[in-house]
């Protein structure tokens, strides 16, 4: 997508995952990467990450970028910004699962 088609486009926000998507198996971010996402961040469009990390573990990638409002962690069972701390969903898993969840570790 060029800068052109980008200015043009009409998605608002994008999202990306984070684990071996946005980083390489070293942890980094690749120059051209970088480019993309600044391109993306400069035709206006939102960036957001995904990824299976809780909050605090996404902190180094999310001030690399120099990224602002909300992200999904733990694979979606909270969506919130990490700045601010305000969540706008959280799903723990319930204590009964959590339970049935040592049972079986323990039998296993």
């Amino acid at each position: 997508m060029t800068d052109v088609s980008l200015a043009r486009s009409s998605y608002r926000l994008l999202v990306v995952d984070i684990d071996g998507t946005l980083l390489d198996k070293d942890g980094n971010i690749s120059a051209e990467d970088r480019g993309a996402l600044d391109m993306v961040r400069e035709s206006g469009i939102m960036l957001a990450l995904s990824t299976g990390r809780s909050a605090l573990a996404c902190r180094g990638v999310i001030d690399s970028l120099a990224l602002d409002g909300y992200h999904i962690f733990f694979d979606g069972a909270l969506v919130g910004c990490l700045e601010s701390g305000h969540e706008v969903s959280e799903q723990p898993i319930s204590p009964v699962v959590v339970g049935q969840m040592v049972d079986f570790a323990r039998e296993h």
